[in-house]
């Protein structure tokens, strides 16, 4: 090939290498990483047609008697166009691996999200499996608990029954808590004095009354009217250090606040039956 051929040939591409190189600065607003790779592909192809046929060209000016001053001077505008397209090919470069490095992370964040989603499926589920073991366990243990108190009063009412003093239990299961009754008879129903409240529990032959104002003067009621074997029970709003004090004064139980209602039945009952002086404390 001629060298004035040659001379062309490199002119018609490095005039393609800068036509192409243009696109650079809007293909790297796309964030397009395909449309980037082939962008820098083709700039290094041409690049590299344009080295190798610079150096075809600078061989013949050689071979043709030109100084090394002239050769190095014609192809300094030729490695100027080849460096400004090599810091786009940089450029473009960075910019794919910034893309990808973007998709990673979006990938590893969903990847994160999903395993998010499944502990969160996974911990509700167990949540629920528990909460289900625990209904069952509750259930299991309120039958027995129901089967131990009416067995309680069965025995009572073997042992003390009379037509107008048979105690009833029913029980019942309601949610993970469940529930039991206890039927009795309230004597009264409104606050009356220690003396009265003694008198109407000789009166209908009571086994155990509830707590009351003044307490101690309740106790020492019965016990005049010889009927110290009537339990005196406390309940309500009782400040714990007046515990101690009632129970020296003969209180059988106190129940406080939160006391469940089965659990004290079944330790009345039993103090019923015994005839001894439960003192049990239940908050």
């Amino acid at each position: 090939m001629a060298l004035k051929q040659q001379l062309d040939e490199i002119d018609g591409k490095l005039r393609l290498l800068n036509f192409t190189t243009k696109k650079t600065d809007d293909i790297l607003k796309t964030n397009d990483e395909e449309v980037a790779i082939r962008q820098k592909g083709q700039i290094t192809k041409i690049i590299l047609a344009i080295s190798d046929l610079k150096q075809l060209i600078e061989e013949k000016k050689f071979i043709e008697g030109d100084s090394e001053e002239n050769v190095a001077a014609w192809g300094e505008s030729i490695e100027e166009n080849i460096a400004l397209a090599d810091e786009k090919v940089k450029q473009l470069n960075e910019y794919i691996q910034r893309l990808k490095a973007d998709e990673r992370q979006k990938e590893s964040a969903l990847e994160n999200e999903n395993k998010r989603l499944l502990d969160e499926e996974n911990y509700t589920r167990q949540q629920a499996f528990e909460k289900h073991e625990r209904d069952k366990q509750l259930a299991f243990e309120q039958e027995l608990f129901n089967q131990k108190l009416q067995s309680i009063v069965d025995e009572y009412n073997e042992q003390h029954w009379t037509q107008d003093t048979t105690l009833r239990h029913s029980g019942r299961n309601w949610g993970p808590f469940g529930y039991s009754t206890v039927h009795y008879d309230s004597l009264t129903t409104v606050v009356e004095i220690p003396e009265e409240v003694a008198q109407q529990a000789c009166d209908a032959d009571v086994h155990a009354a509830g707590h009351r104002t003044l307490v101690p003067q309740l106790v020492e009621a019965l016990k005049a009217k010889d009927k110290s074997n009537i339990l005196v029970l406390c309940g309500g709003v009782i400040p714990p250090p007046d515990y101690d004090f009632l129970f020296k004064k003969g209180v059988a139980a106190v129940f406080g606040p939160g006391a469940r209602i089965p659990h004290a039945a079944m330790e009345v009952l039993r103090a019923i039956s015994s005839g001894e002086q439960c003192r049990q404390t239940m908050a």
